[in-house]
């Protein structure tokens, strides 16, 4: 957090500014809301029991309050599509969500939507330029 000090002309009490680069929470209504984490996940995802990618690097991660608000992860990995939508048919499959609706898988993207009742997953998978990396976008709520 970097924090900067500035004062008013005319012998004003110094006033703090603080101006915050949160790595692993955000600011709702003022407060900071934490984002602990293993393995990059947010906390309310890890939680919630939802499966991990084995086989990529967490690049980016956003949570609400609770799981009403849902939780955002980015994922990149050099896995095929297949291995990839593959993985999370499975292990959504067996923590009860069902895919519900969804784009064919092709060599560039494809997205599909899990869910079990107030449980909603939805997963985009993009290649990233001509490499043989993709992105791996979930987003979980309850």
């Amino acid at each position: 957090m970097n924090i900067k000090f500035a004062s008013y002309a005319h012998g004003l009490a110094p006033i703090l500014i603080i101006v915050g680069i949160f790595a692993f929470g955000s600011i709702v209504a003022g407060k900071v809301v934490a984002q602990e984490q293993s393995d990059g996940y947010p906390s309310l995802y890890i939680q919630s029991g939802m499966p991990q990618y084995p086989n990529g690097t967490v690049t980016k991660t956003r949570q609400g309050r609770n799981l009403s608000e849902g939780a955002q992860v980015t994922i990149e990995t050099l896995d095929s599509m297949t291995t990839i939508k593959g993985f999370f048919d499975s292990e959504l499959a067996n923590r009860g969500l069902t895919n519900t609706m969804g784009l064919p898988v092709n060599e560039f993207s494809t997205m599909a939507i899990y869910k079990d009742g107030p449980k909603r997953f939805s997963l985009t998978i993009t290649r990233i330029g001509n490499g043989p990396n993709y992105k791996i976008q979930i987003n979980y709520r309850e």
